[in-house]
């Protein structure tokens, strides 16, 4: 087998380095969201291959293991969907059914190996994904999945080269972006935050990482200041922290930094 077409199951590991820091970056955001009430975390970078779905699959097992939460994880990339591969499931029916009006979303959840986790994948494939994108549609499956579950994160695509996750950002509680040090561009990295404070996103923080030795860190979005002094493809001051890419689902090893600290 291929590493792309490695499961998560077989790099996941409850007590791994990597594991830690997730649950460190999750309490983190699920602190700063405290008096926001942050049930829907969307999980998106600037472009494809930053680790947004691995890092959203950590996410969601780690919520679930190691915190105990009713957890969903659903797949919104509709465009290049990888969570029903990366958990070893099937590919629908899931989101595009629901979005359609042909399901609710409880028939489209999926069981996986950890008990509180439910998938929902991106359903059949659609030759306009975006057009089903419909923000009253949105709201009301993501109203509908708050009564069944605690945490609701969804992997998106990513922002710059279509505009659903600007939409999908203006309906969930939270955001995550993950940027990928060395590669992703600080005017790219920019970009990616203007279009989420354009589409009035209430951005959460950074994930930065890198797929060489994978240690990820979270900065909080007051410590968001790529175009101010640092240098290309890092934020100012932040140490080269490494997870996976969305090319392979390698484990990315985050480590939480305070959101005033520059590491």
């Amino acid at each position: 087998m291929s590493e792309t077409e490695r499961t998560i199951y077989e790099t996941f590991h409850p007590e791994a380095p990597e594991t830690t820091e997730f649950r460190r970056i999750l309490t983190r955001v699920r602190r700063r969201g405290q008096e926001q009430d942050v049930r829907t975390l969307l999980v998106t970078s600037a472009e494809r291959a930053e680790g947004k779905t691995t890092s959203a699959a950590m996410f969601a097992i780690v919520a679930s293991l190691h915190q105990g939460l009713r957890t969903c994880l659903v797949d919104a990339d509709l465009h290049r969907p990888r969570l029903a591969k990366l958990f070893a499931t099937r590919g629908g029916p899931g989101l595009a059914e629901i979005l359609a009006g042909a399901l609710p979303p409880e028939a489209c959840l999926q069981g996986c190996r950890h008990e509180n986790l439910r998938l929902i994948p991106a359903g059949s494939p659609r030759s306009s994904p975006s057009g089903l994108l419909i923000p009253d549609r949105l709201a009301a499956v993501f109203r509908r999945l708050k009564l069944l579950f605690d945490l609701i994160v969804i992997d998106a695509p990513p922002l710059l080269p279509v505009s659903d996750p600007a939409v999908l950002s203006r309906e969930v509680d939270g955001v995550a972006l993950v940027v990928r040090a060395g590669r992703t561009q600080r005017d790219v990295a920019l970009r990616a935050k203007k279009i989420l404070e354009d589409a009035g996103a209430n951005l959460l923080g950074a994930i930065v990482n890198n797929v060489d030795d994978v240690l990820p860190y979270y900065y909080g979005h007051t410590y968001y200041r790529y175009g101010e002094s640092a240098a290309a493809g890092s934020p100012s001051g932040a140490p080269a922290g490494r997870p996976a890419s969305d090319r392979a689902p390698r484990k990315p090893r985050p480590r939480a930094s305070s959101p005033g600290s520059s590491g």
